[in-house]
């Protein structure tokens, strides 16, 4: 234990808050009784996640891991995912997928496919392997 918390535990305030709550039924009416013996178990059960939580080390992000399978999450309106304080995001509506970061890599290891009546490409579009006949791009004048 902490200096502090023994300093504590030795003073006569500690022991007046100990002596009042031993006392309680004693002297406070079964309602207000009931009151308190809610806001404690509440005050406990506070602190036993705030113990559980620091052990585990879940302070706020959210990790989840999957090893088989899959999972679906289902959103009426969007599904925002944010990371390094809004430099990336991924953001899905139901008529939209967008993909915002400094750099975005896509990598097949087959195909990559692009189907759209309309692709629209705002910047130099760099295919090295365009000149080894290693990709194709159809209906795009060159």
């Amino acid at each position: 234990m902490r200096s502090g918390a023994l300093k504590f535990l030795s003073s006569p305030v500690f022991w007046l808050i100990f002596a009042a709550a031993v006392t309680m039924p004693l002297w406070l009416s079964p309602y207000y009784l009931g009151v308190a013996t809610i806001a404690l178990f509440y005050i406990g059960l506070a602190l036993a996640w705030n113990i559980v939580a620091g052990i585990g080390g879940n302070s706020g992000n959210q990790t989840i891991t999957i090893q088989m399978g899959s999972q679906t999450v289902t959103a009426m309106q969007m599904i925002t995912l944010s990371v390094g304080m809004g430099m990336s995001t991924v953001v899905i509506t139901p008529a939209s997928i967008s993909l915002t970061s400094p750099t975005i890599n896509l990598t097949g290891e087959a195909v990559i496919n692009l189907l759209a009546p309309t692709v629209n490409i705002g910047a130099v579009l760099n295919t090295p392997m365009l000149n080894a006949a290693a990709a194709t791009i159809s209906g795009i004048p060159l």
